[in-house]
């Protein structure tokens, strides 16, 4: 994404939007790139250092375990900077970037400002696609992508070093801006990261029905071996497998959405709430009779697009209008859903992706192992740490006499009711654990579940072991300010 002045993030589901705004303020410019979140990558924050004075422009760097990684640079040039100079000055970088990166892939996409298809008439034009031949950069796109009634310019283009990849490009009609948007399919054989997060893998109805029917699956479960005389049988951890083990086989019984598959058409849910079937192939046709005009030129052909277009136009507002007009009326009484409303149109971003490279000790790494071991080293060595730059207090006398007793602790069983007035003193919270158990749910039957849970909760006590299933914690750093790394 170039030639785009950001002064605020536009949200796309999924991704993740690396990008660098348009230097003093001016007009125009701007350079972004949108990154999905199932890729592993650093961005390269000093690219630019040296290209400054003659563009912007931001990298990044993909990280791919089963072939060399893969740079991408989006850059900007403005059109008022000399095209011998920007060559010069890119000349060098490149020398520098590519001796750097030999053995990576890279991708330069961008709005050169420079009219390639001149490069037979004009002498700097064929100095620059020269210079950027010899370093093994070759132009991916071969057609005009800014077309007026009276000029037809390659402007825009994307240089790969890779040639031999599998790739197809694609230059769009579409009235995005006064650039044709261009694009370029390559395949690397990069190999996505398994998502082990199990915390979302099922979706669950959750409505009255399904209570009423989770109620009686409970009730006519087997639960004789949590009595006083079976449970000894079983430790504390097979005894409290074996409840989970039941009471999920309820849970999933009552609320699971058995036929758990998107509801997505062919070509996948909008973005825009508002878009519907009518007005997405309006779209097709207007990009259609912008294709025809582009390609003609004919008076007619423009004035049939521009009168199309400008229906269009007022229908997509006005359904955008209504459409909050509806939501907003729908959550007039509730403050926090209006804000939620507000925080969408803004495009405000509730949360911050980390980076997926880890920085410790000057030890730089992506092995989600190595990361966990370093974040339990930081947390469990916080209190000793912190313990250590506490000056030492003066002991009382009276106590020195008193033997201090250690590891000891005494317990009272615990009862049916006081495990029932704990649960329904619970936070009424959408969260879930690791079981995707929700506390809606568990408080609804908190009378039929309460004597199992004190049984299993006296028994654990009585031996003296803590169940392992319930050691499970799922522990996610916040990002709050500085290096994300």
């Amino acid at each position: 994404m170039r030639n785009c002045h950001l002064n605020s993030h536009f949200a796309l589901p999924g991704y993740s939007l690396i990008s660098k705004p348009r230097r003093k303020h001016k007009r125009g410019g701007g350079v972004g790139l949108y990154v999905s979140n199932d890729l592993t990558y650093s961005v390269l924050d000093n690219i630019d250092d040296s290209l400054c004075d003659v563009c912007e422009c931001c990298a990044i760097e993909i990280i791919n375990s089963q072939s060399p990684n893969i740079i991408i640079l989006s850059l900007y040039k403005p059109p008022e900077i000399d095209i011998g100079l920007f060559d010069i000055i890119f000349s060098k970088f490149l020398k520098d970037f590519t001796g750097n990166n030999n053995n990576k892939k890279q991708i330069i996409s961008a709005d050169w400002n420079i009219d390639l298809l001149k490069a037979n008439s004009d002498s700097k034009v064929d100095r620059f696609l020269n210079n950027m031949l010899s370093f093994g950069f070759l132009p991916t796109i071969t057609i005009p992508t800014r077309i007026t009634e009276k000029t037809a310019t390659l402007l825009d283009n994307i240089f790969i070093n890779c040639a031999v990849a599998d790739y197809f490009t694609r230059a769009i009609y579409d009235d995005i801006s006064d650039h044709l948007p261009i694009l370029l399919d390559i395949k690397f054989g990069y190999t996505k990261s398994k998502n082990n997060d199990i915390s979302h893998k099922n979706r669950y109805i959750m409505n009255e029905k399904n209570y009423l029917k989770f109620e009686n699956s409970l009730v006519n479960e087997n639960w004789s071996f949590l009595d006083k005389y079976q449970i000894n049988k079983f430790s504390p951890n097979e005894a409290y497998n074996i409840f989970l083990d039941k009471f999920k086989i309820c849970y999933d019984r009552a609320f699971l959405l058995q036929n758990n598959k998107s509801c997505k058409n062919r070509r996948g849910k909008p973005l825009l709430p508002w878009m519907t079937e009518n007005l997405i192939r309006s779209c097709r046709k207007k990009s259609r009779l912008l294709k025809i005009y582009k390609k003609t030129g004919a008076a007619v052909a423009r004035n049939k697009y521009v009168k199309y277009k400008n229906t269009l136009k007022q229908a997509l507002r006005h359904e955008e209008k209504y459409y909050y007009e509806q939501q907003f009326q729908a959550v007039a009484s509730d403050a926090r859903k209006t804000w939620k409303i507000i925080n969408s149109l803004l495009n405000k971003q509730t949360n911050k992706k980390l980076s997926h490279i880890f920085q410790s000790n000057n030890i730089t790494t992506t092995d989600k192992t190595v990361i966990v071991k370093m974040f339990n080293e930081f947390f469990v060595n916080l209190g000793p740490d912190l313990a250590k730059k506490i000056a030492p207090s003066k002991r009382n006398k009276l106590l020195e006499g008193i033997p201090h007793i250690k590891e000891c602790m005494a317990l009272s069983p615990t009862d049916a009711n006081e495990v029932a007035n704990m649960i329904l003193s619970l936070k009424n919270t959408a969260s879930c654990g690791s079981d995707q158990i929700s506390v809606a749910a568990i408080k609804t039957i908190s009378n039929i579940i309460s004597p199992l849970l004190s049984a299993l909760i006296n028994h654990s006590m009585d031996k003296g072991i803590f169940p392992d299933a319930l050691k499970l914690a799922k522990n996610l750093p916040i990002y709050k300010s500085g290096d994300k790394t």
